[in-house]
This record gives C-alpha cells, sequence and structure tokens, in this order.
C-alpha cells in the first residue's frame, strides 16, 4: 500500500511530535500534528470557512435555481406527489395545462373527480418502491406516456416524482406507419410480379400473394426445400451472389411451375440489421413466346420488306397523284364553301375568325377585311348578339363537344334573324384545341312560322275549352228536357196502365197480362231514362251537391264493376263554384272510367281535401299500373280531356303507374270562391273565330 505524508504548515517554526501511520480508506497516510496554534491561526481559520459555506450555500442555491429552471423549462409535465395525492410541486407545463394546483390533490387538480382515477397506476410506485412507466388515456383523447419515480423529500417524506408527455402524436404516427406497412404490404400483394425475402440460412420470412399462389407457403422450410424438394441449394441459383458480390443482379429462371421468370435481386438489410436479399420475379413465359414469334415475324418481315421496297416506287407515284388529287379536292372544297347559300365559318381559340365564305359576309353585311382577325363583338351590329355567340364558342371549345346551337342576330330596324349552327372544335395532331368551325342556316321563316302555329294552338285550345263548356251545358239541358219532359211522359203512362190493370176484370186475363208487360217496359224505359240523364248531368250534383253525386255515382259504379270503392271527403262545398263542381265530377266519373276498362284493379280509393288553399282530388287504385308509354299514346282521350279540364282551372295534374301496384291520379286545383265564379266566368274563355 502506498504511504502519502499530509502535513499543516503554518509560517512559524513548530516543533512537531513523532509521526504516527495511520490508514485512512484503502491508502496508510502519515499524520503529524502540530504542537503549537496561534489564535491569529485560528481566527483566520474560522473566518475562512464561514467564507467558504456562504459560498457553498449561494452555490446550492444558484444550483437549486438551475434545477428549477430546468424543471421549468422542460416540455414534459412535471409534478411531485404525496402520499395522499396533493400535488407538492408542478412545473410550468404542468400549470399551463391544469393551471395553479392550490392545495388540491390530483384527480381533483386535473380531471375535476372527487375520488382517486381507477386508471391512475402512480401509486404503484409507492407500493413496490421502484420505478413505474405507462400510458394513459385521458378524457380529451390524448395518449400520455407516464415515468413515475420513487422520490425522498429534503425531510425524509416518500413521494412520487411523475414525468408526463403527450405522445399522441407520436402514436398517430405509428399507427399512420403501421397503415403505411399494411398498405404497402397491401401493394405487394396485388403485383402481377413475385416479391420474396430470402436469409443467407435459405429461409423465406416474407413473400406476397403472387409468389404463394404460384409456389405455396414456406412454413419454415427452406426455399430448395419447398419449391423442389431438395436437401441441399440448388446449384443453378445465382441468387446469392448478391451477398458475395454487395451488387444487384438479374438473371433468368425456370420456376418449378415450368413458367420463366426474370429475376431482379438486391442486397437488403432488414430493421434488424440482418443481410437478407429481396428478390423480385416478372413471369416472362408470354413475353418469351411473344419474342420467339417475333422472331419469325421479323424474317417474314425481311421477306416482305423486299416486296414492299419494289412496290414502294409505285406508291409514290401514287402518292403524288392523290396530292394532285387533293389539291383538286381542295380548289373544289373551296367552290362548294364559296357557293354555299349558308354560312360558313371558322375562328381560332380566341374567337377571332380566321375564315367565312361570301354566304357569313352576307349574314354579317362586312366585307372579309372587315372580319378577319377580328370577334363576332367587334363586327355586329349589336355587340349583345356578338357576346352571345362568342359565349356558345368557348362553350363548345371547352368542352371539346359538337353542339348545334340557336342563335339572333338584330337588324338595323330592330328586328331579328334566326340562324341555327352546327358547331365543332378543331384540333392539332397533339389534340390541342386550335379553334371553331361551323356552319349556319337562317331559320327566321321557320321561327315565325312556329310562332304563327303557337298562336292557332292557343285558339284551338280556347275553342275545345269553350266547345267543352257548351258540352257540358247541353248535356244539362238534355238531361232536363228527359227528366221534365220525356220521364213525365213516361210516368204518366205507367199510372194509366196502372189504372186500366186495377179495372180489368179477370175475365179479361190475357189483355191484363199484356198490360202488366207494358208496364214492365215503362218501368224498364224509365230506368234507362234515369241512368242516361244521371250520365248527361246528375240530378245530385244541382240539387244535394258535389258530395252527395261523387257518392251516387261510386255507388252505381261499384254496383256495375264490382270493385270495392272507397270514397273520403273532406272539404267545403260553400266554397265552389260551378265550373270547379262540374270539372272534379266529371274527372271522377272518367278516372273509374278508365280504372273499369284497363287497370284491372280490386279496389280504388278516392279522396277530396282541401290543403293550402287548393282542392286536392286523388283517385288510386290496386291494379296493373299505368306505363309511361301509355300516356304518349295517341288516343288517350280520357287523359287528355282530364288534363284539358284542370288546365281550365289553372290546376295542376300528375299520375304515377307502379308495376304491380297500381296508379294514383293526384289533381290539385285553386279554390275559387263563388262570389268570384261570375268575375271569372266575365273573363274566362270566350267563343273563338274558327281558324283560317
Amino acid at each position: 500500500m502506498p504511504v502519502k505524508s499530509l502535513e499543516l504548515h503554518t509560517e512559524e517554526a513548530l516543533s512537531k511530535e513523532p509521526r504516527t501511520a495511520q490508514s485512512i480508506g484503502n491508502e496508510e497516510v502519515i499524520l503529524s500534528t502540530p504542537v503549537d496554534i496561534t489564535a491569529q491561526k485560528q481566527t483566520e481559520e474560522v473566518l475562512r470557512k464561514s467564507a467558504e459555506r456562504r459560498r457553498v450555500a449561494e452555490a446550492v442555491g444558484e444550483e437549486r435555481q438551475r434545477l428549477f429552471d430546468v424543471l421549468e423549462a422542460l416540455p414534459a409535465m412535471i409534478c411531485l406527489l404525496t402520499p395522499d395525492h396533493h400535488v407538492a410541486y408542478a412545473n410550468r407545463s404542468f400549470r399551463e395545462k391544469f393551471g395553479e394546483a392550490d392545495g388540491r390533490r390530483c384527480y381533483e387538480y386535473c380531471f375535476g373527480r372527487s375520488k382517486p382515477c381507477n386508471f391512475c397506476e402512480s401509486h404503484r410506485v409507492l407500493k413496490t418502491g421502484k420505478s413505474h412507466r405507462w400510458e394513459m388515456k385521458w378524457p380529451n383523447g390524448s395518449v400520455i406516456d407516464v415515468y413515475g419515480i420513487p422520490f425522498t423529500d429534503v425531510d425524509g417524506s416518500p413521494m412520487i416524482l411523475e414525468m408526463n408527455t403527450d405522445i399522441t402524436a407520436f402514436r398517430r404516427t405509428e399507427e399512420a406507419l403501421m397503415a403505411e406497412r399494411q398498405r404497402f404490404h397491401d401493394v405487394l400483394d396485388i403485383l402481377p410480379a413475385y416479391v420474396v425475402l430470402l436469409t443467407p440460412d435459405y429461409h423465406v420470412p416474407f413473400a406476397n400473394r403472387f409468389f404463394e399462389t404460384r409456389f405455396g407457403k414456406a412454413e419454415g422450410r427452406r426455399c430448395f426445400e419447398y419449391l423442389f424438394g431438395r436437401t441441399e441449394p440448388c446449384e443453378i441459383c445465382e441468387t446469392y451472389s448478391v451477398l458475395k458480390t454487395r451488387q444487384s443482379h438479374e438473371w433468368e429462371w425456370t420456376g418449378p411451375d415450368g413458367r420463366n421468370y426474370y429475376i431482379f435481386d438486391f442486397p437488403f438489410t432488414d430493421v434488424n440489421g440482418a443481410d437478407s436479399i429481396l428478390e423480385v420475379g416478372l413471369d416472362i413465359t408470354e413475353k418469351k413466346r411473344t419474342e420467339e414469334e417475333l422472331r419469325q415475324a421479323h424474317a417474314e418481315l425481311e421477306a416482305k420488306v423486299k416486296e414492299r421496297t419494289a412496290a414502294l416506287e409505285g406508291e409514290i407515284r401514287e402518292r403524288k397523284r392523290a396530292e394532285e388529287a387533293l389539291r383538286k379536292n381542295e380548289t373544289l372544297l373551296r367552290a362548294v364553301t364559296d357557293n354555299n347559300p349558308d354560312p360558313i365559318f371558322m375562328k381560332d381559340s380566341r374567337g377571332r375568325l380566321v375564315y367565312a365564305n361570301p354566304a357569313t359576309l352576307r349574314m354579317i353585311g362586312k366585307t372579309i377585311d372587315d372580319v378577319i382577325g377580328k370577334t363576332d363583338e367587334d363586327f355586329y351590329v349589336n355587340t349583345a348578339d356578338g357576346r352571345a355567340i362568342m359565349e356558345n364558342d368557348r362553350r363548345i371549345m371547352d368542352s371539346r363537344q359538337s353542339e348545334i346551337v340557336e342563335e339572333s342576330l338584330s337588324n338595323p330596324d330592330g328586328s331579328k334573324r334566326f340562324y341555327i349552327s352546327s358547331k365543332a372544335p378543331f384540333y392539332d395532331a397533339r389534340g390541342q384545341i386550335l379553334g371553331l368551325i361551323g356552319v349556319g342556316h337562317e331559320i327566321t321563316d321557320r321561327k315565325l312560322a312556329e310562332e304563327a302555329l303557337r298562336d292557332r294552338e292557343s285558339r284551338y285550345r280556347q275553342l275545345a275549352l269553350r266547345l267543352e263548356q257548351v258540352r257540358e251545358e247541353e248535356r244539362a239541358a238534355l238531361a232536363r228536357e228527359l227528366h221534365d219532359d220525356l220521364g213525365q211522359v213516361l210516368a204518366g203512362l205507367g199510372f194509366d196502365l196502372a189504372w186500366i190493370n186495377k179495372r180489368m176484370s179477370n175475365h179479361d186475363g190475357e189483355v191484363k197480362r199484356k198490360v202488366e208487360n207494358i208496364r214492365k217496359y215503362v218501368r224498364t224505359a224509365l230506368q234507362r231514362l234515369r241512368m242516361v240523364y244521371t250520365q248527361l248531368r246528375p240530378g245530385l250534383l244541382d240539387e244535394m251537391g258535389l258530395s252527395a253525386a261523387i257518392e251516387s255515382h261510386i255507388s252505381s259504379f261499384q254496383e256495375k264493376s264490382g270493385i270495392l270503392t272507397i270514397l273520403e271527403t273532406h272539404i267545403d262545398e260553400r266554397i265552389l263554384n260551378t265550373d270547379q263542381i262540374t270539372t272534379l265530377f266529371r274527372i271522377i266519373q272518367e278516372s273509374l272510367t278508365n280504372v273499369f276498362k284497363h287497370a284491372k284493379a280490386s279496389e280504388v280509393n278516392v279522396s277530396l281535401s282541401q290543403k293550402n288553399g287548393d282542392l286536392v282530388l286523388m283517385v288510386a287504385d290496386n291494379g296493373k299500373g299505368i306505363r309511361k308509354s301509355d300516356l304518349k299514346k295517341q288516343h288517350s282521350f280520357g287523359l287528355v280531356g282530364i288534363e284539358e279540364r284542370i288546365k281550365k282551372l289553372g290546376g295542376e295534374f300528375d299520375i304515377q303507374g307502379k308495376a304491380g301496384k297500381g296508379t294514383v291520379l293526384t289533381v290539385s286545383i285553386p279554390v275559387l270562391l263563388k262570389s268570384q265564379e261570375k268575375e271569372s266566368s266575365e273573363s274566362g274563355v270566350q267563343s273563338p273565330e274558327l281558324p283560317e
């Protein structure tokens, strides 16, 4: 053991005691004790030690402040917890998250709870006396990494030093990484090539779906075992040269399935740092077959090239003749366009005119020098016409679709000319829009004829409505005459026959039977007469109102057809006028007739109600369902009649059918109060003159 000499000296010469050797720690030292120490030295020593203590205290304070500043600056949330859950200290990150503790317990301070959290593992540190790390999910969804460390305070009391780090972003990144990894695996699985990893000892830790579909799963076997059933590596395999050269390698391989593969081998370092080989194999069986066919075709092609070369000179001559013919065709095309009575024009991609035939110039009323290189807005009389044409052109070029558009031009006198133009974009060899070509045709006369036709159609419609009104009036008059005149005659005849029958004796049996037969005929005639004038104009419609007339008609319809018919009415008839009452009754009458003739239904529901100031009629059956094609038939006069009656009253009409589920007819008519009926009739349809 080495011996060191430790001596204390003063400025004065001191007598010394004999030196003694003692062991301190693992070293032996020699101590000499001074015999005489002066008071001055004692005072200096006391002062020195006092100053040293102050420096130590200041250094401790500075170090403590430095430690405090470090804790305050840390982005992690640091806190000290007592065994009774109080927060003895929380750094700035913690306070910024939850505020000041103010003597509260951690579960009160952090989560506003009245008792400790059931998911907290912090106090395991006090139980085990060991550090503990765990993850906690806060109520706001954040994931926190918690690291608890046992800690002894300056007074010796046990505490927990807890460091909390928000790892939500890390976890999300980790999840995204896992998702990306899975996506990468999915990409590898859908590749039309095989991808495998090979270890230096020939195992296959990864193979994509293509490989496993072709060759099966490795299941822990080495590649040469499960691919070829061998007990040792294949002599012809070139894959493992990559591990020697550390360079990628390409070669061809015939697999156990007999197909040809082009192999790409790459040196690869796995996530654990181990060397591996990444191998990608492309099935080139079809390519090899194609190459062979191409080789054969190439030989045939060379033979044909010789033949073709011989004929090429003739084709060149033919091409020259074609070019000459093309020039003639261009001349012919120019002659056709120049003499065409319809405008033919061409514009560039900015809408500027680059070609216009004479008909176009006549339409514009300008010379060729006035319009070439200018837009429609520049040279038309009405610039609004030009803007509208340019908007059409731009839409057609942007959509890259040809269109037929109708356009108008203003004359100096304010009248309009109408044109229908066929326009289409044209492109260069790369598919870029070069501009637009168009051919126009004036349709001013046709537009005027269409307007006249619409006017005539309107007059015919007015005539049809007036005829329907007159027809309804004639029906009512004829019904009254049948009821009042012929009905009275037949009723009187019946009474007279009854009177004669009562006064005949029993000896006149044959005459009596004849009289009885005549009475039956009279009763039958009266019944038929009632049916006729009811169809013409039900008396109940004028005497009892719409609901009673509908109920009577439905009862008669149900008895005649055998179809169950249900009626619901929720209207105040006092607000209806004569036209509305008649129209609604005729629509129901026509609808039920259509159901009987065409629907093959077993049940019909008729409802009449008031909604939002409108009369709403709905007729729904459970028959075969009307088809859209039925609505377009030329001879669907019943539906046409219904629609015309509704239009007369300013109403709306809709009919919907579903195959096998029936048809629903819906009619909506604005309510017209009786006080308005006179005003409506005065301003309504008048008898028009027949059009010429």
